[in-house]
């Protein structure tokens, strides 16, 4: 057995060498490859309130001899490195710190110990979510007493918190299964109240959850009118959270009340005061207060 040693260089790239010996003759070809391409398809995953999987694809060029992949976390303070033990595509990286935003991105290290080309950072910010968007409602006549009430929203915008695993709704209205309290799946923004009553107002609020947790509140308050067939009055506002009123909007259609029905200008007032007096002065994410007012 002989061996032969040599520093390479990049005159030798594809180059053929043959060794003799005895008349025979053995050949191989060097080939000096480039340095590993760009990791693709980065991405970063939640799985608890401190730990994220980081996974990436190979580069494209696969005859490149990755020995292990180097991920760069980088937060608002710090900035730090963590190998794979081998050419492995997936990390995780755990003690992080809830609310802090990440970045990360990772980059290939062949058997020679050189390092290629970083791949796009992903970001990520371990924190719950923030409120729903454009909370609103629809209502439609079912009978003289009874009203299909409608809640719907928007997902948060941000897009750099874990996805929402699903929605809370809290409510005040009474519901056939005798709960205040409906989850909804993250597939679905809206829900229905089929035995509303008139004459009563309704206080619904509506919060997204994720793997960290429940985010702020989003809420709106409905005022049923009391007869169809004179002054409709509808009052609503959504909040991103309990002590805030924002979006406040009123949709009104009057003809001449009787003697026993309120003017439009007072029900306004009246509903104002008594909405102001159901918010609440305190914000707290995870059990939002709901109450009654007839």
């Amino acid at each position: 057995v002989s061996t032969l040693s040599f520093v390479t260089t990049n005159q030798l790239n594809n180059k053929e060498i043959v060794c003799l010996s005895g008349g025979n003759s053995r050949s191989c070809t060097i080939m000096i490859l480039g340095l590993p391409s760009v990791p693709l398809n980065t991405s970063v995953t939640a799985i608890d309130p401190n730990t994220v999987v980081v996974s990436w694809s190979p580069p494209l060029n696969s005859s490149q001899c990755i020995d292990h992949y180097v991920v760069s976390i980088v937060n608002e303070n710090t900035m730090s490195n963590k190998n794979t033990s081998n050419s492995s595509t997936t990390l995780v990286i755990n003690q992080l710190i809830q609310g802090m935003n990440y970045s990360f991105s990772v980059t290939g290290v062949d058997r020679a110990e050189r390092t290629g080309e970083e791949s796009e950072t992903t970001r990520i910010t371990l924190d719950v979510p923030e409120s729903v968007i454009d909370l609103n409602f629809t209502l439609t006549d079912e009978s003289l007493n009874l009203i299909t009430l409608m809640i719907t929203w928007k997902s948060p915008s941000d897009t750099l918190t874990p996805p929402v695993i699903d929605y809370h709704v809290y409510h005040n209205i009474t519901s056939s299964d005798g709960s205040l309290v409906h989850n909804v799946t993250n597939n679905m923004t809206h829900i229905t109240f089929t035995n509303v009553s008139r004459g009563r107002q309704y206080i619904v609020n509506v919060t997204a959850e994720n793997i960290i947790g429940i985010g702020e509140v989003s809420m709106i308050h409905v005022f049923i009118p009391i007869s169809s067939t004179t002054s409709s009055l509808l009052l609503s506002f959504a909040s991103t959270s309990v002590t805030t009123i924002t979006n406040v909007s009123i949709q009104a259609t009057t003809t001449t009340p009787s003697e026993n029905i309120p003017t439009t200008s007072k029900t306004i007032n009246q509903m104002t005061t008594d909405i102001m007096k159901t918010s609440s002065t305190s914000k707290n994410r995870l059990t939002p207060t709901v109450s009654s007012t007839s």
